[in-house]
């Protein structure tokens, strides 16, 4: 249905005034008040950290922030609490009674290759020691993402010679659809896809949105950044047969050891949404010895807290400064959850 004038009009003041309120909150002290009164690790997930003249392009994923976004929020963090390793407070949680204080850890998922060139010296800058879970079937094959591969696709369907064939119109049909199709029926539909974008498409594109390789993972390695598993094709584990899952789970914490040198001690569920992973998923991961496994469920870990379930919270482009504090500060998390169907 297409949106009339005034409803387009009602919803601009609506969100007009949902920025003022938000704002106000922000500037009066209530938002870093209400995450210290938390006292637990807010657990930050990025994906993408793009050029600042990027940024509002349109084959840019929402997901993505801007390098100058990133060193903003970093110092927002920062006046509401610490920025800590995350591995290292995990391991708190096994012997501590209770958090001291609220603090952050921040997180990269997947990892696009425009976070290595640009998100390395703002972390550095500020101190961070970032997590980062690598899909790591990608960091060998240079494989762009499945999701971006199918937003490029849609922006360029007139140019697809396969945009008619059925499998691939059902996928461009729907923003999802593709997060309840396994790895094995993906592959084939997206293969001669993204070839024909990589033939058409600004260089400039797929250098920032192809994966890290390992030898760029390694030096964040070597600097002293956390490295854990994604699986190896980032495989939605719900959506995979059961043998599948314990492939892709076991095939990315080696492989991570392989090109890191020691075995990972985190794990991000790939969507990391209801019912993406589940129990038996997480039996596995000990049984790899992985100490803990990040969602993407809103809310803080704390002493107790169930460690193959830890909360995350995603920030992408849509984060305005005051909407970010908003977000980080914990009060919208029952709201987010409701949302997002936990």
């Amino acid at each position: 249905m297409t949106m009339n004038m005034s409803q387009k009009q009602s919803g601009g003041f609506l969100r007009r005034a949902e920025d003022s309120a938000i704002s106000a909150l922000a500037r009066s002290g209530f938002l870093k008040l209400h995450f210290q009164r938390q006292r637990g690790l807010r657990i930050i997930c990025y994906h993408g950290v793009c050029a600042d003249e990027q940024i509002d392009e349109p084959w840019v994923p929402s997901y993505f922030v801007s390098a100058s976004a990133l060193a903003e929020q970093l110092a927002l963090m920062e006046r509401f609490g610490r920025i800590v390793f995350l591995p290292d407070v995990v391991q708190l949680f096994d012997t501590a009674a209770d958090a001291p204080e609220s603090c952050f850890a921040v997180t990269f998922d997947d990892v696009a290759a425009c976070t290595f060139t640009h998100a390395r010296d703002i972390l550095a800058e500020h101190g961070v020691q970032a997590s980062f879970f690598i899909s790591t079937g990608q960091a060998y094959s240079g494989r762009l993402f499945d999701a971006d591969v199918l937003h490029l696709a849609r922006m360029h369907r007139e140019e697809l010679a396969a945009a008619n064939e059925p499998a691939l119109a059902e996928l461009l049909a729907s923003l999802n659809a593709h997060k309840r199709w396994s790895v094995e029926r993906l592959r084939p539909v997206l293969a001669g896809v993204e070839e024909q974008l990589r033939r058409t498409l600004d260089s400039q594109i797929v250098a920032t949105l192809r994966p890290m390789s390992w030898t760029e993972v390694r030096e964040l390695a070597d600097e002293g950044h956390d490295i854990g598993a994604h699986t190896t094709d980032h495989a939605i584990l719900g959506s995979e047969r059961r043998a599948n899952r314990h492939s892709q789970i076991r095939r990315s914490i080696a492989e991570v050891a392989v090109n890191v040198g020691h075995r990972p001690a985190g794990f991000a569920y790939p969507n990391g949404g209801p019912g993406d992973y589940d129990a038996d998923d997480a039996a596995m991961l000990r049984q790899c010895g992985i100490r803990y496994a990040l969602s993407t469920r809103p809310g803080f870990c704390r002493p107790g807290s169930q460690m193959f379930d830890l909360p995350r919270i995603g920030i992408g482009r849509g984060h305005t400064i005051d909407r970010f504090a908003l977000d980080i500060s914990g009060l919208m998390d029952g709201r987010r959850r409701r949302q997002f169907g936990w």
